[in-house]
């Protein structure tokens, strides 16, 4: 399942619900930024999960992260370096939960460390949606806007999911903030400390990622 990427969003979390189809573009992420910092990984995965994967003879086994022909982020280690540093860098902003532009609202409860760990636990349960959507399941949640953009599922529970695009998960977009970059359950749910992030290829040449956040 092809993710579109987001477009129409500004620094101060509003968006175009009528872009339409204008709202879809192809924009890379920067790679001139300055590059993530290491996390910390807290030891192997038991085991590697099944999915839809590719079967072609240069395919990663079933379980392992694959990266399309026009990605530029291809290890899943720097993506989540790149989520810790936004994460970081909106240490001042108010904190937000629930559905982006949904059920949800700003406040300033911060309860959830602004830098998470590395869970290959939880790097497991990512990686099996994403091959799975990659696969052609509809993913996990709520479609957040409609078109095919970014979705988000377990708002205050454990595990918190986000699935979506490379461009949508490593840029300050209205969404990735809101859903991730500064969110934070304040008090509504558990405290969620770690993290784990699985892609999988698609044959157009994108790459569909799965952010899962855990206690």
């Amino acid at each position: 399942m092809t993710l579109a990427v987001l477009a129409g969003c500004d620094q101060d979390d509003s968006y175009d619900m009528d872009a339409g189809e204008d709202a879809v573009v192809d924009t890379p992420w920067d790679s001139t930024a300055d590059p993530p910092g290491d996390v910390p990984v807290d030891g192997p995965v038991d085991s590697p999960v099944d999915g839809a994967v590719d079967t072609s003879p240069d395919a990663p086994p079933p379980g392992e992260p694959s990266f399309g022909s026009d990605a530029t982020i291809t290890d899943v280690h720097d993506m989540a370096g790149i989520v810790n540093d936004f994460r970081e860098s909106y240490s001042t902003h108010d904190r937000y939960w629930g559905i982006p532009f949904g059920t949800g609202d700003y406040h300033t409860d911060v309860t959830w460390p602004l830098v998470l760990t590395w869970s290959d636990a939880a790097a497991t349960t990512a990686q099996a949606e994403a091959d799975a959507v990659a696969g052609g399941a509809s993913p996990t949640g709520v479609d957040v806007v409609g078109g095919g953009y970014f979705w988000v599922d377990g708002v205050n529970t454990s595990p918190y999911m986000v699935t979506t695009g490379e461009h949508n998960m490593s840029t300050a977009n209205t969404f990735g903030r809101m859903s991730i970059f500064y969110h934070d359950f304040g008090g509504r749910g558990p405290v969620l400390t770690r993290m784990g992030l699985g892609a999988s290829a698609e044959t157009d040449g994108s790459t569909v990622w799965v952010l899962v956040l855990t206690e």
